[in-house]
């Protein structure tokens, strides 16, 4: 890059000179050459400059000392353009030879490739959130998944071999910076990227007009989803249908003498959305044997706009039964700790959705003060999450039963829950 420079502080000022040659309308190759009368200091030679633009982007440059000593700065003028002109011509022959055309159009091919990620990105948001109500947006989000892998690892690729080249260069004459360059990318390798770059469009695209039909939506502030409703430890056992197996089987755990080995355990909970992972946390919160079992219990919603500070002076604060002002998540922590110390404690972390393992270590440093056999639960919709802070197997949430849904649907349709009533609105 230091060429570079050099030959653009040549050239400066004299931009509106560029001899142009151009072939065909996929391309014009702009040259522009300066020089520098006796500057060295040594010899008293003249340094000629010269750069040319292919497309948008610097395409070939130089730096080099003349062979002569020129008189005058006009002599030294001609002789940087004449080696410019020798070089424009040679670099003209090598695109007649490899094809200009293939070099933009892989350009253009790999913006084209960047622009419609962009687009796909703007609805991913709203497609996250959907996915777990919508089954076809589940699926298509897969597919988005698999072909931004696909399209990462490309771009990679490209920019790897880009760098490659111009470090290789850095050690080469002019002349073999551009020899090597061009076939790098105009070889007959050249063709088997074209067509992986073609097909990886074919498929982004086709994905980008399913968006539409799947009635996704763009511009979701900050690539956050709408605020959702604070969970609480509260729930109402008569609206609960089809989750005595799951319950009993999480109690046993909780309640088991395995749990006191160990300093704290960690339940997780894992379910689309809508399944009853929270419900389910509420009803083993509410059991009167966990009651009688822990000497704390808190609840905690954490969403998806998660804070360890926020999590932990809700803790805190429950455990203490008073408000904190600080902020300090250090003075919380050890706050927490002090209070917990020697406790057997159940946390419930409600939605969790941060996979960062370095900030969920954080918020768990300060329960390594309760006493043996504490348990914090933990509900979320990512697996990848579970798998971070779990030290029991996930817990999966099954979808409930068909005649489960329609206990449940009947509960809230029909008046008294019944529907005997009105037995017409059954069918329907």
């Amino acid at each position: 890059m230091g060429t570079a420079k050099r030959v653009l502080r040549y050239i400066q000022g004299t931009l509106d000179f560029g001899i142009e040659f151009a072939k065909g309308k996929t391309a014009t190759l702009i040259g522009y050459c300066d020089s520098d009368w006796a500057g060295s200091e040594d010899d008293m030679r003249s340094t000629s400059g010269y750069a040319f633009t292919l497309g948008s982007g610097m395409f070939s440059w130089a730096s080099i000392k003349q062979n002569t000593v020129a008189l005058s700065t006009a002599e030294a003028e001609y002789v940087s353009a004449a080696e410019a002109t020798s070089q424009a011509k040679w670099l003209r022959f090598v695109l007649e030879d490899f094809g200009e055309e293939q070099f933009i159009t892989k350009r253009q091919e790999v913006k084209k490739l960047e622009i419609t990620l962009l687009s796909l990105n703007a609805v991913l948001s709203d497609a996250e959130e959907k996915q777990f109500l919508n089954s076809y947006v589940k699926e298509w989000l897969n597919k988005l998944q698999d072909g931004v892998f696909d399209a990462d690892d490309l771009l990679h690729e490209i920019n790897a071999k880009v760098l490659r080249c111009k470090v290789e260069a850095e050690f080469q004459t002019v002349t073999n910076k551009v020899r090597d360059f061009l076939p790098t990318f105009l070889n007959h390798n050249y063709q088997g990227m074209k067509g992986r770059i073609h097909k990886l469009l074919e498929r982004l695209e086709h994905l980008a007009k399913q968006r539409e039909f799947l009635g996704l939506r763009e511009g979701v502030v900050g690539g956050k989803v709408s605020q959702r409703t604070p969970t609480t430890s509260l729930v109402d056992e008569s609206c609960v249908y089809g989750r005595d197996g799951d319950k009993e089987k999480l109690m046993n755990l909780l309640l088991s003498d395995e749990a006191s080995n160990k300093d704290v355990s960690v339940i997780t909970i894992v379910g689309m959305g809508g399944v009853g992972k929270t419900t389910l946390a509420q009803l083993l919160y509410n059991d009167d044997k966990v009651k009688e079992h822990f000497n704390l219990r808190t609840w905690a919603y954490v969403s998806e706009d998660f804070d360890v500070t926020r999590v932990t002076k809700t803790l805190l604060e429950s455990v203490s039964s008073k408000a904190y002002d600080n902020k300090d998540l250090s003075f919380l922590q050890v706050e927490l700790g002090q209070q917990i110390k020697g406790k057997k404690f159940l946390f419930v972390l409600d939605d969790l959705w941060n996979e960062n393992y370095g900030d969920l270590s954080v918020l768990q440093r300060p329960f390594a003060s309760g006493a043996s056999g504490s348990w914090v639960i933990v509900t979320t919709r990512n697996e990848s999450v579970a798998a971070r802070i779990r030290t029991v197997p996930i817990h999966f949430l099954e979808q409930l039963s068909d005649e489960d849904c329609w206990l449940l649907l009947s509960k809230h349709a029909f008046e008294n829950g019944s529907s005997s009533a009105r037995l017409d609105l059954e069918e329907v």
